[in-house]
């Protein structure tokens, strides 16, 4: 079981857009997938999901407090989940700490202009903290401009990449939201979803095992 925590400091920077998202793409790619909602303000991935047709993969349920999240988290690798998406409130909380904390990577969605980077430093700051790894991802950047590769320059002095893929502020994301769908869903040759496939794919490869290195790990570890 892999765990992808969506956390920034800021609200509106698109992390349920990418949340939701994303487990969608998981879910395509044969992975049992389950998304947690844990902004307890919003509930806005919840809701997503109460209104959806297909609600067998994937799943999102609410951890509206750090208990039920480590609950769920236990279940979640009891059942074999194979991925689970945790996103978070934009604020720095216990709960938001505690997902960063038992994830195997962290997304730090930034929108593009700089508007969001001072958030993100308080972000990144956590997440080096918990010695976690992660990344920034530009989102709702302008389809033309400069912006984007602006912003992932102010982002480089904060010690976590930054990579090229991004999602683009495009209506199609909002469509699908409306309707309760991932823009794979609703327009699966558009753009966007060929932003989330990439960016999917993307996320797939840094969370990848390395099978030979943790098998040389464990015998290093049991000749100690």
């Amino acid at each position: 079981m892999k765990i992808i925590t969506i956390a920034t400091q800021k609200g509106g920077a698109g992390k349920t857009t990418l949340a939701t998202n994303l487990a969608v793409a998981s879910a395509k790619a044969n992975n049992i997938t389950l998304l947690i909602d844990a902004d307890a303000g919003q509930k806005t991935a919840l809701e997503w999901f109460q209104k959806r047709e297909d609600q067998n993969n994937p799943l999102v349920m609410e951890a509206s407090d750090q208990k039920m999240l480590f609950k769920l988290l236990g279940l979640a690798e009891e059942k074999g989940i194979d991925r689970v998406f945790i996103d978070t409130q934009g604020a720095d909380t216990p709960l938001v700490n505690d997902a960063i904390s038992r994830s195997d990577f962290c997304l730090m969605p930034c929108g593009s202009g700089g508007f969001d980077v001072p958030a993100q430093r308080t972000t990144a700051s956590v997440i080096r903290r918990l010695g976690k790894n992660g990344a920034f991802i530009i989102t709702k950047a302008h389809p033309r401009g400069q912006e984007a590769k602006e912003t992932r320059a102010i982002l480089s002095g904060l010690g976590f990449s930054s990579p090229e893929q991004q999602t683009t502020n495009l209506k199609v994301y909002k469509d699908a939201a409306i309707c309760s769908l991932s823009v794979l869903e609703y327009e699966p040759n558009s753009k966007a979803a060929r932003e989330i496939r990439n960016l999917f794919n993307w996320l797939e490869k840094k969370i990848a095992t390395n099978q030979l290195l943790t098998d040389l790990e464990k015998g290093v570890a049991a000749h100690g």
